[in-house]
Formats: C-alpha cells, structure tokens, sequence
C-alpha cells in the first residue's frame, strides 16, 4: 500500500455550526461541504470538510477533542488487505458521497484510510466527482 498523502485530520466539536464559525474566525478556515452521513450504526452525524485539512464532525456531548487522521490511498481494498494482512483490523467501514472509508485503531488512535475521485474531499463528499 502507497498512502498518497495525509489527507486530513478530524476534530469533534459539540455543535458544528459553532465549530465552524469558531476556526472561521481563528484561523480563516472554509468548509466547502457540510452535510449529514450515517454511520455504520446508523446513527446521523453532522460533518465539514474544508480544503484546508481540516474536518469538524459533531459529538453532542464532547469538548473538542482529536478524532482521527485521514490518508488518502489509491485502491482502498488493496489497502485494507494489506492492513488486515499486517494484523491490524479495520474496525469500521462507511461512504460519505463518493468517498470510501476504512477506520483502524493504531495504538489507540482512529486512522481512516480514504479513497475517493479527483483530489477535492468536498466535491467527493457531496457527490460531484
């Protein structure tokens, strides 16, 4: 497996449209999409991913807290087998728009590897590519 690059990292905030104007305002960031996705347990989370790196996902309840990294990777089923191969299991598995994503623990954090057309996160988010 080839990880094409660090995709981007994900932050829980408590509520996203605060989170969203809150790294706005500090650190001039745009979201280019925002949106809804079911998670493997059927709960509904609310997400922003800006071209920046960076991607809110809301937690009702939670302070903001580091969630996870992102790698992108050409081909995420070879990926995931070369993962699996290397004993480390994939412990969740969902799409957002165009994008497929594999979650694995890595000495206790969340890394997703993530395979999606073109390289816009947000245009695969909604669907466009």
């Amino acid at each position: 497996m080839k990880v094409e690059r660090l995709d981007r990292l994900c932050i829980g905030v408590p509520d996203l449209e605060e989170g969203k104007a809150m790294f706005g305002r500090t650190m001039g960031l745009e979201f280019e999409f925002s949106g809804e996705a079911t998670m493997p347990d059927g709960k509904k989370v609310k997400l922003a991913i800006s071209n920046q790196g960076i991607e809110l996902l809301e937690i009702p309840g939670k302070e903001i807290h580091f969630r996870s990294f992102h790698f992108k990777v050409d081909g995420i089923e070879k990926a995931a087998e070369e993962v699996r191969a290397s004993g480390i299991n994939i412990i969740s598995e969902f799409k957002v728009g165009n994008m497929e994503e594999k979650v694995m623990d890595l000495f206790g954090l969340r890394a997703i590897l993530i395979d999606y057309p073109g390289n816009d996160p947000a245009k695969a988010a909604r669907g466009e590519e």
